[in-house]
């Protein structure tokens, strides 16, 4: 969610709606806005047309895998507890 707002106050204009990252990859490429994103995921897009540029001062934000409640499985608890763990493996293990 975009503030409405600058921390003086002045009125910050609504960007264009869009439903997909690629969207929003697309708008900011064309000047319609910018966006934040995590680290691995500007790094993964790596467009050439799109500056990413490291924001120093933020606490560290955290990811979530997510699925549906109704269509939890075992499947889905098997992938989240093998990325927990490889996310916390040490380096080089």
């Amino acid at each position: 969610m975009a503030p409405t707002n600058t921390p003086s106050g002045r009125p910050v204009a609504p960007g264009p709606r869009v439903r997909t990252l690629q969207e929003e990859l697309t708008a900011v490429a064309a000047g319609l806005g910018t966006m934040l994103l995590c680290a691995p995921t500007a790094t993964h897009q790596n467009r050439r047309d799109i500056a990413f540029v490291p924001v120093t001062g933020l606490p560290p934000s955290a990811l979530a895998l997510i699925w549906p409640h109704s269509r939890e499985s075992a499947r889905h608890r098997a992938l989240s507890q093998l990325m927990a763990d490889q996310l916390t493996a040490p380096v080089g293990a």
